[in-house]
């Protein structure tokens, strides 16, 4: 995981993770958060019907909200992934057309 993670990207770690249908303190060391910032996610996910909570396991579950969110998570990484190499090509083009010619 990267050093400075968006909400978009801790809550697909989270709904991740509570696709094995673990308990809090998995999910905590799993997707590296302290036990309060799990808890506020853990808290708006549910609120936003993306999991639901077993009592009677003591387990989270994802929801169907849950899987859209992650198949179009992954979509986003798939585009975002493409367009930092076309940038990445465009600034070294950009570099070879600044050195042929400084004006």
């Amino acid at each position: 995981m990267s050093k400075h993670r968006s909400h978009t990207d801790i809550v697909a770690d989270i709904l991740s993770i509570v696709r094995k249908e673990p308990k809090k303190t998995h999910i905590m060391y799993q997707a590296n958060l302290s036990y309060t910032l799990l808890c506020r996610y853990l808290d708006k996910l549910i609120e936003e019907q993306l999991i639901k909570y077993r009592e009677e396991d003591m387990i989270f579950q994802l929801t169907e909200k849950g899987l859209t969110y992650l198949n179009t998570y992954a979509e986003y990484e798939q585009l975002r992934t493409k367009l930092n190499a076309n940038k990445s090509s465009l600034d070294k083009k950009s570099a070879v057309l600044t050195e042929i010619f400084r004006f």
